[in-house]
C-alpha cells in the first residue's frame, strides 16, 4: 500500500452537510427548555457573529453555550455536553457521504489506520457520538476537533495533533482528504502529509467520487 495512513475532514468529507442553520439550532433550544426572555432575538445575532468572526482559532459550541447562558440570564438544567449535541441534532440536516462505507471497509480490511480531523464548533466527543449514530465511529482510531485544540485548519497545531495520534509515523505514508484548498490541501501540504481533495473541480488534486480513494491508496 502506498499509505499507511488516512486522515479525513469530516463535514461533506465523511457526513455530507446538507444543510447547517445554527440560527434554528439555537430557536430550537430555546423551545425545549422553554427560554422566555426579551432580548432573544439579538443574542442569538450576537452569538452568530462571533462564531463569523473566527480566523485561526475555534470558539467551542460550550463556551458559546455559556456565552448564550450569560446572555439571557439563564441556565441549561443539563450537561453541557448534552445541550451541545442537542445542537448540533438541531441545526444540522445530514447524510452519509456516497461510497463511505465501501472506502472505510476497504480500508479497514487493509489495516490502514484511520482518524478525523475536522474544523468545528462541536468537541470531538460531540462528533464521535454524530459518528457512532452513523455506525461508522469504529473505524477511527481517533477525533480530532478544533473545539478541543483551539487552533483551527489549517494552522499546522491541529495537523500535529493527528501526527502525534500516528505515533510519528513518515509523513509521506499519511493521506490526508477534505473539500477545502486552501483549508484542507494547503495545511495538509504544507505540514507534510500528502493530500486530496472531493470535489467537482477537475484537477490534478481532486477526485469526484470517494470511492477512487482507493486507488490512490493502493497505488
Amino acid at each position: 500500500m502506498k499509505y499507511d495512513a488516512v486522515l479525513f475532514d469530516l463535514g461533506n468529507t465523511i457526513i455530507n452537510n446538507i444543510n447547517i442553520d445554527l440560527k434554528n439550532g439555537f430557536n430550537k433550544l430555546i423551545q425545549k427548555y422553554n427560554i422566555n426572555c426579551q432580548n432573544i432575538t439579538s443574542s442569538i445575532e450576537t452569538i452568530l457573529q462571533l462564531i463569523r468572526q473566527r480566523n485561526d482559532f475555534e470558539l467551542p459550541a460550550i463556551e458559546i453555550l455559556q456565552i448564550f447562558e450569560e446572555l439571557l440570564n439563564f441556565k441549561f438544567n443539563d450537561d453541557y455536553y448534552e445541550v451541545e449535541y442537542e445542537l448540533l441534532k438541531y441545526c444540522s440536516i445530514d447524510a452519509l457521504m456516497d461510497g463511505v462505507l465501501e472506502v472505510l471497509e476497504y480500508l479497514k480490511n487493509n489495516n490502514i489506520r484511520m482518524g478525523i480531523v475536522s474544523n468545528s464548533i462541536f468537541s470531538s466527543q460531540c462528533l464521535e457520538r454524530w459518528l457512532c449514530d452513523y455506525k461508522i465511529l469504529y473505524y477511527f482510531e481517533f477525533v480530532i476537533s478544533s473545539s478541543d485544540v483551539i487552533y483551527r485548519k489549517p494552522t499546522k497545531q491541529i495537523f500535529e495533533t493527528s501526527y502525534i495520534h500516528l505515533n510519528n509515523i513518515d509523513k509521506k505514508k499519511i493521506l490526508f482528504i477534505g473539500d477545502s484548498f486552501d483549508i484542507d490541501y494547503v495545511g495538509a501540504t504544507s505540514f507534510g502529509f500528502d493530500s486530496i481533495l472531493i470535489n467537482q473541480d477537475k484537477n490534478e488534486h481532486t477526485i469526484n467520487k470517494l470511492t477512487k480513494l482507493i486507488d490512490i491508496v493502493r497505488g
